[in-house]
């Protein structure tokens, strides 16, 4: 009897909530391995109601993980237990968000209203590659709904077409503090403005391209290449953090790009005035 009654007492010990706030739960693994109900009850847990770092990338219609089962669902049913499983993340006191690889524009076509509150009151949040090649709507009325009194300051859209949006939402993301667009694909015009506006003081402070750069949806070349360098260089010089990793000579990978031709330019700037 003494001993059950301790390991009733370690049990409760153990399940205090605040103890499991940096858990890193599994969740692309629970879901890929036993679906989507098994995470939902996995979320569900008492001990996870304080958790702060939630990463659900490839939990919806992803890509599978080598070895993963891929048993057949209705995309309907499917798209319902996600929503249930974002439906527990919003009620989370959570700091940082991974979404990335799922298919979010299915879900939020009609409604995107429901994701953009969820993200605004996240501070670090991740959508890397949920709009490669299908609407990007659901980031549009994201940035459409941001404000300085959002607590979102880290956003990632890496590998997402924003080709699509209205420039004017494109340059909101000067209001950020740390943006990472490794990747992603821009018109000429929406990148222009973008960077004049970060030239004339932006908000943020690191800013990460990566090993891809920003894609030119029309000539499929890095973006900045097809800028005046002059721009390009005194924008980037009123950061205080640049990720800019571009790769070359990667045979048979997208990142196979020539080199960077404004590059002499912005170390000419950086020389005489820099924040970096």
């Amino acid at each position: 009897f003494t001993s059950t009654l301790v390991c009733r007492m370690f049990r409760d010990n153990a399940s205090v909530p605040v103890l499991w706030k940096r858990f890193p739960i599994p969740a692309m693994e629970i879901s890929q391995d036993d679906g989507l109900d098994r995470l939902l009850s996995v979320l569900e847990l008492p001990r996870f109601r304080k958790i702060q770092h939630l990463d659900l990338n490839r939990v919806f219609m992803a890509i599978k993980k080598k070895g993963g089962k891929n048993k057949p669902v209705q995309p309907t049913d499917e798209q319902s237990k996600f929503l249930e499983v974002l439906e527990i993340a919003s009620k989370l006191p959570l700091t940082w968000l991974n979404l990335s690889y799922n298919d979010l524009p299915s879900v939020f076509v009609s409604s995107p209203e429901f994701l953009s509150r969820l993200i605004l009151k996240i501070p670090h949040v991740d959508l890397f590659a949920t709009c490669r090649g299908a609407s990007s709507d659901f980031i549009g009325n994201l940035l459409d709904n941001y404000t300085e009194a959002s607590a979102l300051h880290t956003l990632n859209l890496g590998g997402c077409d924003l080709d699509a949006l209205p420039t004017n939402l494109v340059t909101k993301l000067n209001y950020l503090t740390n943006v990472a667009l490794e990747g992603a694909f821009m018109t000429m015009e929406q990148a222009r403005a973008f960077l004049v506006d970060m030239a004339k003081g932006s908000k943020i402070k690191k800013f990460d391209i990566g090993c891809e750069p920003i894609v030119d949806k029309d000539t499929y070349s890095d973006v900045f290449e097809n800028l005046d360098p002059d721009l390009v260089a005194t924008a980037l010089n009123n950061l205080e953090h640049i990720v800019y990793n571009k790769l070359k000579d990667v045979k048979g990978d997208c990142c196979d790009f020539p080199p960077d031709l404004h590059l002499s330019r912005f170390l000419q700037v950086m020389g005489r005035n820099t924040k970096l």
